[in-house]
């Protein structure tokens, strides 16, 4: 497990079974990003609502200084994308930004081009929430 900012840690199956490292972490909640992800393609395909949702969440918990791990099967790709898109929306940071900084705290974390391109299409497509200047 490796944190990525005060708040939130990056990790794996392991990492959320090991009792004694969350309570020495002070974990206050342990979120499992396979769930955002579509199954029907092998886990490898973000569902950007859902993801956005949790993210959200995983912010307010962050403000409030909850401690959460988010963890996937292996901490490479999953919980390090979540993880990225966090640092993105929290800290206003372009997701290649987010991405050099969690891969710098958890360097065994996999990039997926196709991801953030999901990401950024969607985002394209979203209207603007600053309203008429």
């Amino acid at each position: 497990m490796e944190w990525i900012d005060d708040n939130v840690a990056v990790g794996g199956r392991l990492d959320a079974l090991l009792l004694g490292r969350l309570r020495a972490n002070s974990i206050d909640l342990i979120i499992d990003a396979r769930v955002f992800f579509d199954k029907d393609y092998g886990d490898k395909r973000p569902l950007l609502d859902k993801m956005m949702r949790a993210v959200d969440a995983l912010i307010l918990l962050a403000e409030r200084n909850e401690r959460v791990l988010v963890r996937c099967n292996r901490g490479r790709d999953r919980s390090p994308f979540m993880a990225m898109v966090y640092i993105s929306k929290r800290y206003g940071k372009s997701y290649r930004e987010a991405y050099e900084l969690v891969l710098s705290k958890r360097p065994r974390t996999v990039y997926h081009w196709d991801w953030v391109e999901m990401l950024e299409k969607e985002e394209a497509g979203r209207p603007s929430s600053k309203g008429p200047k």
